[in-house]
């Protein structure tokens, strides 16, 4: 294969009908790299300048590309060179277009950037998919040790799979919003006959897409500029690109109508059978009858009968696209540097120096103080200052944001915590069954929206703990998780250790983050939780099972007795500026692995 460098406009629009066979070919499953789409964001946005797309050609045939483009900018006040992807912030998703022999294809584009280095400081591809093919064919293309890369995390897009029945899909949704929901429409077919009203395309279209732009603007989307309308380069690219859409058979309008009017629009794409959220708005008149999810109710069963494949809400994972959901598809940034000195600084600022300064808690105190300051001074939302003022009044306000910012700071500065360490044999823990109608299962990323509306908030760390080898034990009330914890095997994450994790013995696990959701406990779920994961783990070689708990949860203390966890050994870890200090108190005589466990802790302290 060899690589062509393609940087001209003309030759670029030439290319549209081999481009786009090639997103047919390579089974993308979006819209959003096809050549309609960027031509339309180059020439509504005036962006790609310079072009700088290459081509892949495997014996004359085209193979695969990648959409770039060459600008000039600033990265943490330093000009760089940048070779990036031809998007901007209307693009939802982006890959590398990989054909014919997509793994050789992609390591040659990436042949060709590694030996063109000398022409860019960093490489920024936005959006990425899990498992797209540009960062899949890196390993292929062997360029990990000639290049620096980091990845950041972007948004986790909630999606909805049609793949149950309508009947299973509806009992998996929360009860009260499916209770919210049918309450509404029943408000509002009062008012007249509530329907669906779907434009592909029709002699009308001009006229419809006026009125889908007009209801998507509702008035705080147009206060803040971010409307369809409120841009004239925003407007060129959805009227142009909605037009297209119409010609290809991807158009999808969807009004939500009340009797003779449209009070909600919904604009999406079908693509490839599946439906794509662009833009949304409804008349803020009807806002008490939540139209929104009226508007949703009626898509998702178009889908099904229709039989669509998925429904995709795009963007980040907002609280009204989670209650419909099923699945969360997570996206990241790459950032690609090249081993020379400026490239390395930055490679050294992006993936390095900026994390840790994220994760400070200095910038933590900084970020609530800001967030109290906002609320109180009337720029948060309206309903959650209403609420808080109702509830507090405006003394109580103040006092809550200074103590909160001052718990915040003062664990920054002062720390002390005592942990209880139990462990116990799979065997020796006590079986209980887990109350009637509730499930245990092991989950990964894909399930973490399950925690998102709950009590449970162990998962703000989640990212880290599979990073690490964390596996994630949920207990389910069909889609409602009641409980969650962590189980590590090789390290497990620690507050007093340098690193931040400690290294496990051999057969040893350790449960971390045990939380039941509070309108749940006392039903005995996590003692079952535990004995069903001792089974589980215990067949798959786990001789012990580790857990701490600090010393004044009483309740998770008797727990744990009541599952024959034997106490091991007390931490006692204090932190002041400059030093820390940790001490291990064993509690029993311990041999064989408990032993190993408790030499462990004595590291600590070492």
């Amino acid at each position: 294969m060899h690589v062509e460098l393609i940087s001209d406009r003309p030759r670029f629009v030439a290319l549209e009908s081999v481009w786009n066979r090639l997103v047919d070919e390579a089974g993308i499953p979006f819209p959003f790299v096809r050549h309609e789409w960027l031509r339309a964001l180059l020439e509504c946005f005036g962006i790609g300048r310079h072009l700088y797309i290459l081509v892949a050609w495997d014996q004359g045939r085209p193979a695969g590309i990648a959409p770039l483009m060459r600008d000039q900018t600033l990265m943490y006040g330093i000009p760089v060179r940048r070779i990036r992807g031809i998007a901007n912030v209307y693009s939802e998703r982006f890959d590398f277009i990989l054909a014919r022999r997509p793994h050789e294809a992609g390591a040659a584009i990436w042949d060709y950037l590694v030996n063109h280095a000398e022409e860019w400081d960093v490489l920024e591809l936005p959006q990425l998919p899990a498992g797209c093919r540009a960062l899949a064919t890196i390993r292929q293309a062997d360029v990990e040790r000639r290049l620096l890369f980091g990845q950041w995390s972007s948004t986790d897009s909630p999606y909805v799979s049609v793949t149950d029945t309508w009947d299973r899909y509806l009992q998996g949704l929360k009860k009260p919003h499916r209770t919210n929901v049918r309450r509404a429409q029943r408000r509002l077919e009062t008012l007249g006959p509530v329907g669906l009203d779907v434009v592909v395309c029709n002699d009308r279209l001009d006229s419809d897409l006026d009125e889908a732009l007009n209801l998507e603007a509702v008035t705080w989307k147009d206060e803040g500029g971010t409307a369809i309308r409120s841009r004239a380069d925003s407007l060129a690219f959805y009227r142009r690109l909605l037009r297209t859409a119409g010609e290809r058979g991807w158009l999808r309008i969807y009004f939500l109508t009340l009797g003779d009017k449209r009070i909600a629009v919904r604009i999406a794409l079908l693509f490839r059978n599946r439906v794509y959220m662009l833009k949304s708005g409804y008349d803020p008149r009807y806002a008490a009858f939540a139209p929104g999810h009226l508007l949703c109710l009626k898509i998702m069963e178009e889908a099904w009968s229709l039989k669509f494949e998925e429904v995709d809400f795009l963007g980040d994972s907002e609280r009204w696209k989670l209650a419909w959901s099923t699945g969360l598809r997570p996206h990241t940034w790459l950032f690609v540097f090249p081993k020379r000195l400026k490239p390395r600084l930055l490679h050294y600022l992006k993936a390095t120096l900026c994390p840790r300064i994220k994760a400070s808690p200095l910038r933590t105190v900084a970020l609530k103080m800001h967030v109290e300051l906002q609320e109180l001074s009337g720029r948060a939302p309206v309903n959650r200052l209403r609420r808080g003022l109702l509830r507090h009044g405006l003394a109580g306000c103040a006092k809550i944001a200074a103590r909160s910012a001052a718990r915040t700071l003062g664990g920054a500065v002062y720390r002390h915590e005592r942990h209880i360490w139990y462990a116990a044999e799979p065997p020796a823990i006590v079986r209980r069954p887990l109350p009637e109608g509730l499930t245990l299962k092991r989950s990964g990323p894909e399930d973490l929206e399950l925690l998102s509306e709950s009590n449970l908030f162990a998962w703000s760390e989640a990212e880290a703990y599979f990073a690490n080898g964390g596996q994630l034990w949920i207990v389910l009330d069909r889609q409602q998780a009641l409980f969650c914890c962590w189980v590590f095997r090789e390290r497990m994450p620690m507050v007093a250790a340098r690193s931040g994790w400690k290294a496990l013995p051999p057969s040893t696990i350790c449960i971390e983050g045990v939380v039941t959701d509070p309108g749940h406990r006392g039903r005995g779920i996590a003692p079952a939780a535990w004995s069903s994961i001792a089974r589980t783990l215990g067949r798959e070689g786990v001789r012990i099972i580790a857990m701490k708990v600090e010393e004044g949860n009483t309740a998770m203390r008797r727990a744990a007795q009541k599952a024959q966890f034997e106490e091991l050994a007390v931490t006692d870890y204090l932190h002041v500026p400059l030093s820390s200090r940790v001490q291990v108190h064993p509690l029993a005589e311990t041999a064989g692995i408990k032993k190993e466990m408790l030499a462990e802790l004595r590291k600590l302290a070492a």
